[in-house]
């Protein structure tokens, strides 16, 4: 989970059941990245050094939402990349050229 607040603990309190955690653990969790613009910014440090993180992904509807946490975040150290989810080239390959067939019902694509 991933949202610009400016009430972190609120919102971890509203969703941290839906992940078995008390809205502490849920903050504490790489999987939660909440906060103000600054506070994010200051959180992706951290996992970058604790962890060795350099790349997360985000939902789609946040991208909008965290451009000023990675304008924030460019040039400092070693990059960390923020990204929406996507199709890898060869699906998006297949796609455009009329080979692709969504897998449905345990059948796999024609060839």
């Amino acid at each position: 989970m991933a949202q610009i607040t400016d009430d972190p603990v609120g919102l971890a309190e509203l969703m941290a059941p839906a992940l078995g955690l008390d809205a502490e653990a849920a903050l504490a969790s790489p999987h939660v990245l909440v906060g103000s613009t600054g506070q994010c910014v200051e959180t992706l440090l951290a996992w970058r050094e604790r962890w060795g993180l350099t790349y997360i992904g985000l939902n789609e509807d946040a991208m909008v939402e965290f451009a000023p946490v990675v304008e924030a975040l460019a040039g400092v150290g070693a990059p960390l990349a923020l990204a929406a989810p996507c199709h890898p080239p060869a699906t998006r390959a297949r796609r455009r050229s009329g080979r692709f067939r969504p897998r449905s019902g345990g059948t796999a694509p024609r060839r």
